[in-house]
């Protein structure tokens, strides 16, 4: 006599199930190798039911975690790196001092979301994460690493547990199962870059949403966890896709993830009970529709078409091993619904199943509606294995793995990002669920064959822990990350274009010119290449072309209208400069470097009202930028207001210590103060803390103009050394020389120059006064014909020729020619009529020249001009003495 058994948990079977199925699933049913499959239910008091299990052990979760900490603990020491330079470091919306809350208007970079040259990747709790970081650590890349090892960590326990709670069963050895997904999931090398990467974060934070979305609307599917379905599992689990969609776009998937796991479960349930059979395959009627709407003729030679005349379309589902296309007009869309729709023959889940969809007329699918209605067939289909645990394994694997890359495909709307290593985060963990099912599947169907199997999995992720050490390193700094890039692409001009920027922030301008030459001949309308190369280039000419070039493939990169601007302003073209600021600010409101420079521009032509304008613009704008700050320093210094350049000047140090430009400008404000010991003392700790070019060029400039001819000449060859100097070094160098009477040696250093700048104004007239200190008349002659010829060819003010023509006139008549010395005395009085000197030299040569009533009219001229000049005077009183001795 049997025993009643009371305590024993109930197990539910649906009599109808063995009623209305095939004889073929009523003996999966009563076959006792498949009892264990049955569902096996605990009732609790509120209506739920929780499964009975061998559940994961917690050795098993601290054996996901140490093994994650060990491969990623190289990690920690990694930098801030390519992208995250931009979204961390250089993101006002994570490195502000202020409470704001910018970010929810922003894109991932920091951006308007609104701006034109946005990213339109809006990820606010992401960036609100990073604000986390800076606000407990600072921008310590340590930090940032950690929090992404910890995260990665959380989301491969938190996924192992959904492998058990709601994917394997028990049939399947799911403890064993999960452990190979979670194994698998945290140690792949596809992880990497997501998990190294501090912009990583994006992912891994939207992978963890998206698990607690799943497993919450898991817990809401009736016969899984509870018996009937309930609002609050529903309700959190959109609120955890709200949070995965602003983490990063792809996390919007999971609500797609969510309704397809949804549609399956149900599907098998409507599948096992009541369902038709079809050349193996077994189809709901409920979906007959949405495979054959409209048909006009049912074929049972596994192929089913429908034909529209009117609408000009044709659907074709192949459900054999061969799939043949008529002649269609668009092979893009083809070959799109073919790799998006086909799967491998006889899947676990899904049968050979492959939807064409073209257009006569127009060849676009974006707009067609049955698309979507058939993309759920796969859904319906079940070809071979209609047992429950591994419909549960395969039917969330391939679900995962389909819709996360949906986003990426730009389908239904543009996001940030395309197909690339980071994004496979999410999906990669439908490949785990698959791999792990295979293994368990092949642990049950050759059991005597364990002692192989294990030793293969383990040897598999002992390759991906060393693979992972590797990447790891790859991502270390910058150096390493671009190095790489460029061995393995040699031939790709983004890799040639990052290494050219390492290159460039190394000061190894030599080889970021090779790089970037390399890239605009690898892709020669790389717009941000020729920016580069242009700052970069020492010719004006081919800076001003590839600057050019930059604005002519994209008119609306800022970059390129700044450093235009400034080549202007050195150029003296201060209202073009202006204008191609005024663009960039246009165009970036917020480019605090365009206004900045704009407020420089402003400064120098005297407009100082407006100036200020700016300059506290770009401070409310970067308000802890030191260079910023150092600019209306400045300012406030060319205006004579000293007290406060001082104190901007001593913000700038305490942002910067090292701030050596604001230590020159200390020493100048000293200068101007005449305290000449301060000034020293700061010119001189400028070029302790960094040995420049431009801290050299300061302390002899300073010495320069205190006439301390020793130092500057000391201090002018070391910089010679350093660097090649400016034309305005070498001419107060070779000067110093000729002030401590080393005259033959500053003869040689302006020679020299000569040779190096041959149309260079300033520097031949200094050569001219050098020869004629030297007596040297006729080479001091020389160089002022070139100064003359160098004037007239860049047309510059008449004012200036005059005195060139005036000088010139001195150095012929020394030399005796009078008759040509006059003649460029007429000539400087022609260009300028009121330069008294030029008169008055005139008058002087025409009285040794006898011609006395000339000289007296140009002496007169000369007196009307500068009526204090006494020379002047002497000479006429000397020309009127000598006509009243001669009668005239």
């Amino acid at each position: 006599m049997r025993k009643k058994l009371t305590s024993r948990p109930q197990i539910l079977v649906d009599k109808a199930n063995l009623r209305t199925c095939t004889p073929s699933h009523r003996e999966d049913l009563h076959d006792p190798k498949t009892k264990a499959s049955r569902t096996v239910l605990i009732k609790n008091g509120d209506g739920c039911s929780k499964k009975k299990s061998g559940g994961c052990h917690s050795k098993h979760y601290l054996l996901i975690t140490a093994l994650t900490i060990v491969v990623y603990l190289n990690s920690l020491n990694g930098d801030f790196v390519h992208d995250d330079l931009f979204a961390v470091v250089r993101n006002k919306d994570v490195t502000s001092p202020q409470r704001t809350t910018d970010f929810l208007h922003n894109d991932f970079w920091g951006k308007p979301i609104q701006d034109r040259r946005s990213h339109k990747s809006y990820r606010p709790l992401t960036v609100l994460s990073f604000r986390l970081n800076y606000l407990l650590h600072g921008l310590s890349p340590t930090s940032f690493h950690l929090f992404n090892v910890v995260l990665h960590t959380v989301v491969g326990l938190l996924f192992m547990k959904i492998c058990r709670d709601v994917v394997f069963t028990k049939e399947l050895d799911g403890a064993g199962a999960s452990i190979y997904a979670g194994l698998l999931f945290v140690l792949h090398p596809i992880h990497t870059e997501a998990v190294s990467g501090i912009v990583g974060r994006a992912d891994v934070l939207a992978c963890l949403f998206v698990l607690l979305s799943f497993s919450s609307y898991t817990r809401n599917v009736p016969g899984l966890f509870c018996s009937q379905s309930t609002y609050l599992p529903v309700f959190l689990s959109i609120i955890f896709a709200i949070c995965a969609l602003l983490c990063k776009e792809q996390g919007v998937t999971v609500l797609a993830i969510n309704a397809a796991y949804d549609v399956l479960n149900t599907t098998y349930e409507i599948l096992t009970k009541r369902c038709f059979q079809f050349d193996k395959l077994i189809i709901h009627p409920h979906f007959k529709s949405q495979l054959t709407f409209n048909t006009s003729s049912f074929y049972r030679q596994r192929l089913i078409i429908l034909k529209d005349i009117n609408h000009g379309r044709i659907f074709a589902i192949f459900l054999g091993g061969k799939i043949t296309l008529p002649p269609s007009p668009s092979l893009a869309l083809q070959v799109s619904i073919v790799g998006y729709f086909s799967v491998p023959r006889r899947s676990p889940t899904i049968g050979r199943l492959a939807v064409y969809h073209w257009w006569s007329q127009s060849g676009t699918g974006g707009t067609c509606p049955q698309l979507l209605s058939l993309s759920v067939c796969p859904s319906c289909v079940e070809s071979d294995y209609p047992k429950r645990s591994r419909w549960k394994a395969n039917s969330p694997g391939l679900d995962v793995s389909n819709h996360s890359f949906l986003p990426a495909s730009n389908v239904f709307l543009t996001v940030g990002f395309v197909v690339a290593e980071r994004i496979l985060y999410i999906p990669s963990m439908g490949f785990c669920i698959l791999v792990a099912f295979g293994i368990a599947s092949l642990k049950q169907m050759y059991p005597s064959k364990r002692y192989l199997l294990q030793p293969a999995v383990v040897f598999t992720l002992a390759i991906f822990c060393c693979s992972d050490c590797g990447e790891e390193r790859r991502l270390e700094s910058r150096e390493s990350l671009f190095r790489s890039g460029l061995i393995s692409l040699p031939h790709n001009a983004k890799m040639h274009y990052n290494w050219g920027n390492y290159q460039r922030d190394m000061n190894n301008t030599l080889l970021a010119v090779h790089h970037y030459r390399e890239t605009i001949r690898l892709y020669p309308n790389h717009a941000s290449a020729h920016n580069n190369l242009g700052t970069l280039l020492t010719t004006e000419q081919e800076k001003e072309f590839h600057l050019q070039e930059a604005l002519r493939i994209d008119s609306f990169h800022v970059s390129a209208h700044v450093n235009l601007a400034m080549l202007r302003s050195d150029q003296g073209d201060q209202s073009l400069a202006l204008t191609h600021l005024k663009q960039a600010v246009y165009i970036d409101p917020g480019n605090y470097e365009a206004i900045s420079n704009m407020a420089s521009i402003l400064t120098s032509q005297e407009v100082f009202e407006e100036a200020e304008i700016y300059h506290r613009k770009a401070m409310t704008l970067q308000p802890r930028n030191a260079d910023v700050v150092n600019n209306y320093g400045v300012f406030l210094l060319k205006t004579a207001r000293f007290a406060e350049a001082m104190f901007y000047f001593d913000k700038t140090l305490a942002l910067q210590p090292s701030h050596v430009t604001a230590m020159g400008n200390l020493g100048l404000l000293y200068r101007r103060k005449h305290q000449i010991a301060e000034a020293e003392q700061w010119y001189i700790r400028a070029v302790l803390t960094e040995k420049t070019s431009s801290t050299l060029k300061g302390l002899a400039r300073f010495y320069y103009s205190i006439e301390r001819w020793t130092e500057a000449v000391d201090a002018y060859k070391e910089l010679f050394v350093l660097a090649e100097g400016d034309v305005d070094s070498i001419l107060q160098y070779g000067q110093s020389l000729i002030n401590l009477d080393a005259q033959s040696e500053g003869e040689t250093i302006f020679d020299a120059a000569v040779l190096s700048f041959p149309d260079h104004l300033e520097l031949r007239r200094a050569m001219s006064n050098i020869k004629s200190s030297l007596e040297k008349y006729d080479e001091a002659s020389s160089h002022l014909k070139e100064a003359i010829r160098i004037c007239k060819a860049n047309s510059l003010p008449d004012a200036l020729q005059a005195k060139l023509h005036f000088e010139y006139g001195n150095n012929l008549k020394n030399l005796g020619r009078y008759q040509e010395a006059s003649k460029e005395y007429g000539q400087a009085t022609s260009l300028d009529p009121s330069f008294a000197s030029a008169f008055l030299n005139m008058g002087a040569l025409l009285h040794l020249q006898g011609e006395y009533e000339e000289a007296k009219t140009n002496y007169h001229r000369a007196l009307q001009l500068d009526p204090d000049n006494l020379i002047l005077k002497d000479n006429l009183r000397k020309l009127e003495r000598l006509m009243r001795k001669r009668g005239q």
